[in-house]
């Protein structure tokens, strides 16, 4: 393994679309206490990688955000990965899991200014706790709190089964609070607040066999739900 610690990184010039830290085809690295100001691409990011801990890390823009961009905070095809105490501002997409990414888990952290997402192909078994979401627009989120891709999103295709919200805070929310977008089974949805002007869960196309308990909603314009 290899690890990263008390880093503070700025690329205050628009720099090509790289990422700032990335562990590609890792196993059992991690990065701690690394601050990152306007990243080219994704600030630190696990690609093809096992057993990687991103923890106690501050992530502040980045320069591929807006449609299209890939301003992401998270994990990429990864398995059994760990992202926690984290904070990131003006993102486009934090947290966030893509292509078959499962056996992670993103806890105890703060995402402002960006949505959450499954974002592609079938990303699966994955726990998101404690996690706080607000203002989920602007810099190319889609603006609501926690978003699926689709399966007739040829791009990114649908998302799998068994994914969990645990206790989290979607706040301030311009749009819908969940939205699952089709092809998703047996979901955990416990003991969140969703705060949203319009509905508070959205379940398209074909979804069964989810758990949803013991959650807050609050509809700040009821027109819309």
């Amino acid at each position: 393994g290899c690890g990263v610690e008390d880093l503070f990184i700025t690329q205050a010039q628009k720099p090509p679309k790289i990422q700032t830290v990335l562990f590609i085809r890792a196993v059992d690295c991690w990065a701690k206490g690394v601050r990152v100001d306007m990243t080219g691409r994704n600030p630190v990011y696990a690609m093809t990688a096992k057993w990687v801990t991103i923890s106690d890390c501050e992530f502040n823009g980045s320069h591929d955000c807006g449609g299209g961009g890939t301003g992401y905070v998270g994990f990429e095809g990864a398995w059994d990965c760990l992202m926690e105490n984290v904070k990131s501002t003006n993102m486009r997409h934090a947290p966030c899991l893509e292509w078959g990414t499962s056996g992670c888990v993103i806890r105890n952290s703060t995402f402002i200014n960006s949505d959450a997402q499954c974002h592609s192909g079938w990303s699966h078994e994955n726990l998101f706790e404690n996690c706080v979401v607000v203002r989920p627009s602007g810099q190319g989120s889609y603006g609501h709190g926690f978003f699926t891709t689709s399966p007739t999103d040829r791009l990114h295709g649908p998302i799998g089964p068994r994914n969990v919200l645990y206790n989290c805070d979607f706040t301030k929310v311009p749009k819908s609070g969940l939205v699952l977008n089709g092809m998703n089974e047996n979901w955990i949805v416990l003991w969140n607040r969703f705060e949203s002007d319009a509905e508070s869960i959205v379940c398209n196309s074909v979804n069964f066999d989810h758990v949803v308990a013991h959650n807050a909603f609050v509809v700040t314009n009821p027109g819309r739900s």
